[in-house]
């Protein structure tokens, strides 16, 4: 409940209370009230404590209406987000160009690369970063995305099985082993870390927030580190 609510609903219940305290001190005072007397304090009394019922229940339905639109935003956001990495990675991963005509899986080599990063997010205690890193068209993007995709559960269980059981040993990213993907091209330090945070779930808005928040190493994938604005 939020603090205006809250400061709304005491002040609300204790006008309630004022009203019939005053009510039941004027009928106690008096040696013998008339029946009107009785009736219009007794109403008093009622509407006071009926008013702070009303504005209890209402207080309670509009909280209730705020946490079902919040997870309704939340909902609506993990599908964007379930999409943009699709549309992104999934290319990538399949090895064909982002939004070719093909539509099969064709991904092949790149095995030292995805056996030592597979290695890396399995082993405790490793708390160093890995950069990934080469020409153009060397492959850096084909590994990233097979990495996201086969440690997502939602985008793996697009992969046909196939793919996964005739990989190499040891180049299947474990499901879960990556906790999020950030851009880094044209952010600045403090807008990197704001995505990371939102990414992970914490609350952090810049890049000190964002160090005191984090207990923890995580995992996460950055992308174009060297296109990010150094600011």
């Amino acid at each position: 409940m939020s603090g205006w609510r809250l400061s709304r609903l005491l002040a609300v219940l204790a006008a309630g209370s004022l009203g019939a305290v005053s009510a039941a001190a004027e009928l106690s005072g008096q040696a013998d009230p008339s029946l009107l007397t009785v009736v219009l304090w007794s109403s008093v009394a009622v509407g006071a404590c009926a008013l702070g019922a009303v504005e209890l229940i209402r207080t309670r339905a509009e909280d209730t209406q705020a946490r079902q639109r919040s997870a309704e935003e939340a909902q609506r956001a993990g599908v964007q987000r379930l999409a943009e990495l699709r549309a992104h990675f999934e290319p990538r991963a399949r090895g064909v160009l982002p939004f070719g005509p093909l539509s099969g899986w064709y991904f092949c080599g790149r095995v030292r690369a995805l056996s030592e990063i597979v290695r890396w997010l399995s082993e405790d205690g490793d708390a160093r970063a890995r950069v990934v890193t080469g020409g153009p068209g060397s492959g850096k993007s084909a590994v990233l995305g097979r990495l996201v995709v086969m440690s997502h559960p939602e985008l793996q269980s697009r992969v046909p099985p196939g793919e996964i059981e005739g990989a190499p040993v040891g180049t299947v990213c474990p499901l879960g082993a990556i906790d999020g993907c950030v851009h880094a091209r044209g952010r600045t330090v403090n807008e990197v870390a704001a995505a990371v945070a939102r990414e992970v779930g914490i609350e952090a808005h810049n890049s000190d927030t964002l160090l005191v928040a984090l207990s923890d190493p995580i995992p996460l994938v950055t992308l174009g580190v060297d296109l990010a604005l150094i600011c």
